[in-house]
């Protein structure tokens, strides 16, 4: 290989990064929306059966309509590198989320078996709301980071 087909072939994978990164950018209220879908997927863990069936089908409708919007919005679903430095947003995300869904199943199994569901309630409503701002607040952070390392910045 010549030294202008390598610079040729490096500045096509150059492009190419660019054009992925460009086309990574999440539609207007994604992470809002998929903030709604966790936020009611830890409150349904909350609810007692046959209470939590209903909305878990809402939750799960969520999931699926926010994702497809995201894939005919964006074009490709894309993962991020969530190894190394650029990645804290995701992984703080992720560890709010499973100590939200950690402390909704401890209240909820103590509420099942004292039948006082008040405190359950309010823990659940409560975590709800910290996983949906953690997702639309660390959700857009994760994505600038995943796009400039896509870049190669």
């Amino acid at each position: 290989m010549e030294a202008k087909d390598a610079f040729d072939a490096l500045e096509q994978i150059s492009d190419t990064k660019l054009r992925v990164s460009e086309r990574s950018n999440a539609p207007k209220g994604y992470y809002t929306a998929l903030g709604l879908g966790i936020a009611g997927s830890v409150a349904v863990v909350g609810l007692p059966l046959p209470w939590n069936l209903v909305p878990l089908v809402i939750a799960i409708g969520i999931y699926v309509v926010t994702i497809n919007w995201y894939i005919r919005t964006v074009g490709m679903w894309t993962w991020g590198d969530v190894r190394g430095v650029q990645p804290w947003a995701f992984w703080a995300l992720a560890t709010v989320v499973a100590v939200a869904l950690t402390v909704v199943v401890v209240f909820s199994i103590q509420a099942s078996e004292s039948g006082d569901y008040g405190t359950s309630y309010v823990v659940t409503a409560t975590c709800a709301v910290v996983a949906f701002l953690a997702v639309s607040v660390l959700g857009p952070i994760w994505e600038r980071a995943f796009v400039r390392q896509v870049r190669g910045k």
